[in-house]
């Protein structure tokens, strides 16, 4: 899905002390919302 991949590239963004921390929990949410809705205000 296009949406995860951007938001994958977003994450490895972030410095990698707080991607380690937090990126996969990130993932996680990202993938458990339903709707483009609650995606856009994960993107926000």
């Amino acid at each position: 899905m296009m949406t995860q991949l951007v938001y994958r590239w977003l994450v490895k963004l972030h410095p990698n002390c707080f991607r380690d921390r937090f990126g996969d929990e990130m993932l996680g949410i990202f993938d458990q919302e339903r709707g483009a809705r609650a995606k856009l205000v994960l993107f926000c």
